[in-house]
Parts: C-alpha cells; sequence; structure tokens
C-alpha cells in the first residue's frame, strides 16, 4: 500500500567529508505529533462558562460548552480557538447545559418523543478536571415513560438547581451535594416560565423570616409540612429566590434554604392600564 511517507520525494545530500559516498539518498517521513479537530456533529445547544471576576482571575478561561444531537459535549477554549475537552456523556441529543462552576457543568438530554409524547431522559454533570461524570437522572435504555426536561435553571450562587419537566412539577435538586430535595406541586401542575433572582448579597437565614417579602402573602412551608429534620437537610442553607409563573398567569414566589421550601400564595400579574 501507499503511505503518505511514499508520496514525499527522496532527495539527495551531500554526506560528511569522512563519508567514501560523494552523495546520499535521504528519505523523508512526517511523525504525527498531535491531532486537532473542529467541532463535530450537529450543534443543539450552547452555553458560556461563568464570566470573569476577581476571585477567578488567576485561572479563568472563556470556556464554551457546545452540546451534539449525538450526545457528546465540546469543551472550546475562545482565547485559543481550540477545542479543549471532548465529553461523550449522553446517549441522545443534548438539550442544554448549566454550567455550575468554572470547573463543572450539568447537562441534559432526551430522546425524541413516541407516539404517546414520553422520551427518555438523562440529566449529567461533568467535572473539567478529572472528567468524571455522575448521572442525576438516567433512564434505561428501553424506558420512554416520561416527559420530557424542557429546561434547567442553576440558582445565581449555584447551591440549586431546579428542573422544569412538561406536564409535572418542579424538581429541586442540590447542585453542590448532587441530592434531590423534593418537588413542588402547583394547581395548575405546570409553570410556563421560570428565573432565579439576580441576587447581589447572600442572605443569612432568619428564624422570624415567615414571608419571602413583605405584602407578598402568605407562605406553604414544605419543610414543615413534610416532616423534615436537621438531619436530612440538604447542605447548602443559603436562602435563595425564585419567580415562577404559571400557566394561568399567576405569580408564583419560592425561597429555598436548604431542604426548607416556602411558596407564596400565587398573585396575579398586574397590568397597569393608562387612560388617554
Amino acid at each position: 500500500g501507499i503511505t503518505l511517507a511514499d508520496s514525499i520525494a527522496p532527495h539527495w545530500f551531500t554526506p560528511p567529508e569522512d563519508s567514501p559516498s560523494t552523495y546520499g539518498l535521504l528519505s523523508l517521513k512526517l511523525i504525527l505529533g498531535g491531532l486537532w479537530s473542529g467541532i463535530t456533529g450537529t450543534p443543539t445547544a450552547v452555553r458560556m462558562c461563568p464570566p470573569l471576576t476577581t476571585k477567578n482571575w488567576s485561572f479563568y478561561a472563556p470556556l464554551l460548552a457546545v452540546g451534539t444531537a449525538g450526545g457528546t459535549i465540546l469543551i472550546v477554549n475562545l482565547a485559543t480557538r481550540a477545542l479543549f475537552r471532548e465529553y461523550s456523556t449522553h446517549t441522545c441529543t443534548v438539550q442544554g447545559i448549566e454550567w455550575t462552576s468554572h470547573t463543572s457543568f450539568v447537562s441534559y438530554a432526551h430522546t425524541p418523543p413516541n407516539p404517546s409524547g414520553h422520551v427518555r431522559n438523562e440529566i449529567a454533570t461533568t467535572d473539567l478536571q478529572t472528567g468524571r461524570v455522575t448521572f442525576l437522572k438516567r433512564a434505561e435504555p428501553d424506558s420512554n415513560d416520561h416527559t420530557p426536561i424542557e429546561t434547567i435553571k442553576i440558582s445565581n450562587h449555584k447551591n440549586y438547581l431546579v428542573v422544569k419537566y412538561k406536564d409535572r412539577p418542579l424538581e429541586f435538586w442540590d447542585a453542590r451535594t448532587l441530592t434531590f430535595i423534593r418537588d413542588v406541586v402547583s394547581n395548575p401542575p405546570t409553570f410556563s416560565c421560570i428565573e432565579w433572582y439576580p441576587t447581589h448579597a447572600k442572605t443569612k437565614p432568619q428564624k422570624s423570616d415567615s414571608n419571602l417579602a413583605t405584602g407578598m402573602g402568605m407562605t406553604v412551608d414544605f419543610d414543615v409540612a413534610m416532616g423534615t429534620t436537621d438531619s436530612n437537610k440538604s447542605q447548602s442553607q443559603e436562602r435563595e429566590l425564585l419567580t415562577v409563573i404559571d400557566d394561568g398567569g399567576a405569580m408564583w414566589h419560592i425561597s429555598m434554604e436548604g431542604s426548607r421550601v416556602r411558596v407564596t400564595n400565587p398573585n396575579p400579574v398586574q397590568v397597569p392600564v393608562y387612560s388617554p
């Protein structure tokens, strides 16, 4: 067979003075020292890493996570414009990616829906330093009995993540310990949009805090109602707030503090009316 070395013509060279030959034949060869590949597959999800701050400036790198239709997640360094990492994480199309820190991210994927609208969901977290992939949720290969995941939102302080399904209650997870906290059932059971509060300062737990804010109405404390004790609480005790809007147009406020979940009574969104 023809090799890459055969395509390079040999060259004549002048041998050293102590050599009996007048001319010598030099055969050139190429040695593979590295292989750089671009983005392979059809991109289906993209997410930029957390921004540059005074706390991470010493090790910061502008990393872009790209999910593909084949379940592969590619990490691209935008400073060098080179492929930094490649992970074969999922067995189906990647639907979304959320960074939990500068060195880890959570991704979710699901198969195409069957005639009944059910899919096989996968949720995994990946550590860039070790390459370890931990599945938070992974159904059996022949199991398609779940509604698809629509989105996953990570809180601003990276303590909690909420999973939004189609026609299913919200699921809350501890982003630091990767443990399930609980789901929140509402009536109607689905929400149109969810978003975490952009808090800029850490909120200390307050025992007398029975409401999220003055004038928001009464709250339902799921931690007390379900009999949660201190022994099985989540390790993340920082309080963060989530705003959701259900299909009926009512706004809910949810407070997360460890394993304690507080939900305010839904309030309709007020639309101001201006008279001409």
